[in-house]
């Protein structure tokens, strides 16, 4: 038993992370990781960004995920930054461009991330720079429930490219200019040394988050 708890083959993995991360990738990621850990026992704690952060500091979790601006700097944090697409409806006329801008979009109706979010207001201004009407009809505080609008017709939206690919099957995407930037980080404690369970799953994320 203690040959395979120093082998990361034995042992506890406590993670907290935003949504959008909980419902999708982790759940595929953890079972691929615990295939051949039979001895694994896994605990996921799933919040809003904001309250990841503050559990963090109870120091009961190996391994958080949440989507930035933070600042907390009682732990270790690892950024990833994605350039945000464009999703359409499959039937949309605009899904014929290669690229897609504040132009094209002039009055379309248009799903976005709640009002204060960073991407709300990269959207905002991109589309204030353009001189574009931004016609948003429907706002919303994950890419999940963004992507099932999208799918459902009621608009256009913005996505991230990595976390919620799975959720984007229902939608045609296309790059986005000028950049809408999203960035997220991995978290980890930085009282104790991660146990050899944690490092090897942070490998395994940040290998699927570098996409």
């Amino acid at each position: 038993m203690a040959t395979e708890i120093r082998s990361g083959r034995r042992g506890h993995l406590a993670i907290t992370a935003y949504p959008s991360i909980s419902i999708n990738l982790l759940p595929r990621l953890l079972s691929q990781f615990a295939a051949n850990r039979p001895e694994l026992q896994m605990k996921i704690i799933t919040r809003n960004s904001a309250t990841v952060q503050e559990l963090m500091s109870t120091q009961q979790f190996d391994i958080a995920v949440a989507e930035l601006p933070l600042d907390y700097p009682t732990s270790h944090m690892e950024v990833f930054s994605y350039e945000c697409l464009c999703m359409l409806p499959k039937a949309h006329p605009l899904a014929k461009l290669k690229q897609i801008t504040p132009d094209d979009l002039d009055g379309v109706p248009f799903v976005t991330l709640f009002r204060g979010d960073p991407v709300y207001q990269q959207l905002a201004s991109a589309f204030s720079e353009y001189g574009a009407r931004w016609n948003v009809v429907a706002e919303t505080e994950f890419f999940s429930t963004a992507c099932q609008l999208v799918a459902e017709g009621r608009g256009v939206g913005i996505v991230d490219p990595v976390v919620s690919r799975p959720l984007t099957e229902g939608v045609v995407t296309r790059p986005f200019k000028p950049k809408i930037q999203y960035q997220i980080a991995i978290l980890s404690p930085t009282r104790e040394a991660l146990s050899q369970v944690a490092q090897d799953f942070i490998g395994l994320l940040r290998s699927a988050l570098r996409g």
